[in-house]
């Protein structure tokens, strides 16, 4: 990282705001393009990157920002909680966020992401959850001081404060259960197996595969809106978020739809969060650069479905709108709760089809 000048209109946080050294990281972290900020003011909206990373607009940030961190970014503050060091250029991006985070006095929340670390070892999650809090305690110039390499480590002695002004874990949360399946991931994987499943089907173009996958979440699941658009978005980018969609190993492609779901949990949880809390910034801060600009395609009103969908534009938003309307008649409603009560034996007929489909 470099530094540089700025100049800045005076106010009260004047000498907190015009160090050099925050404007470079705050250019740093504008151009990583891995945030997506959304506010819910008489509808959700998108607050460009531009505007979030602007020394000027971080007075309107302040004490009113949640930041939602994935799971690579949790393994990433276990790497440096573990070290004290920068050793990747992960742990810098880690590093210039929590800078951020803790200078506009915003609320971390990694509850998906401990949850999805938690699905097998509960204990791990707990221990997460903990070392999360102990970072978050930490001076935050350390921080900068890591990111410009005036220390190459975090002092024992800045870790032992930390450690004493992080409260422990109380009762409760040793006996939340992070390795259960959340509501929001249920919904999602079925999705996901599905997209993995028609992105196989090489005879088939983008706008028959859109039209299988409506006419299976209409006629043998649910039209769930951010999984729906996910998907839709996967079988446009072949892939998308659906890392080695390709394999023949079954069980590297479970696990690789298994990731992919927990993603389409993130985005989801963030749009619900941003909506319950009315006139909160809400961040969402991902390594995954695909997965933004997946959740960007949903979020965003200035979407252009032209571009996203080229001459089949027309086409694939018509079969959108039949399917809405399916959606709302013949007693819809008593359909989706005897689906809801069946999620499980569906989903894992989806596993016994895209197996039966890698053995063909």
């Amino acid at each position: 990282m470099t530094r540089h000048i700025i100049e800045i209109q005076s106010d009260d946080f004047t000498s907190f705001w015009a160090s050099s050294e925050y404007g470079t990281i705050l250019n740093y972290l504008g151009e990583e393009r891995k945030t997506l900020c959304l506010i819910f003011e008489k509808g959700l909206k998108i607050i460009d990157d531009e505007e979030i990373f602007r020394l000027d607009k971080l007075r309107q940030l302040r004490d009113k920002t949640t930041i939602i961190i994935d799971r690579n970014l949790l393994i990433s503050a276990r790497d440096i909680f573990q070290t004290g060091e920068i050793l990747e250029k992960r742990h810098r991006f880690f590093c210039a966020l929590m800078y951020y985070g803790i200078s506009i006095d915003c609320l971390y929340d990694p509850a998906i992401s401990l949850y999805e670390g938690g699905d097998r070892y509960n204990h791990k999650a707990i221990d997460d959850l903990q070392m999360f809090r102990i970072i978050d305690n930490l001076e935050p110039q350390l921080f900068m001081n890591l990111l410009f390499g005036e220390i190459i480590k975090i002092p024992e002695q800045a870790w032992m404060e930390a450690k004493q002004k992080t409260k422990q874990t109380d009762d409760a949360e040793k006996e939340e259960n992070y390795n259960k399946n959340l509501t929001l991931y249920k919904y999602s994987y079925p999705y996901m197996l599905k997209t993995a499943q028609l992105m196989r089907k090489q005879n088939s173009d983008l706008v028959s595969k859109i039209e299988q996958l409506l006419n299976w979440a209409i006629e043998d699941f649910l039209m769930i809106e951010e999984s729906l658009m996910i998907s839709m978005y996967c079988l446009k980018e072949n892939g998308g978020i659906i890392k080695k969609h390709g394999s023949t190993n079954y069980s590297e492609l479970i696990r690789n739809i298994q990731n992919a779901a927990w993603d389409v949990t993130m985005v989801s949880y963030f749009k619900y969060q941003a909506i319950k809390n009315e006139g909160r910034y809400y961040i969402f801060v991902s390594e995954d650069i695909n997965l933004i600009e997946a959740a960007k395609y949903f979020f965003d009103p200035r979407t252009d479905y032209k571009t996203m969908f080229g001459k089949n534009e027309k086409k694939i938003l018509k079969m959108i709108n039949n399917a809405n309307k399916i959606r709302d008649v013949n007693n819809r409603a008593q359909v989706v709760r005897e689906r809801i009560k069946k999620i499980d034996s569906i989903t894992a007929s989806l596993e016994v089809e895209l197996k039966s489909l890698l053995e063909n």
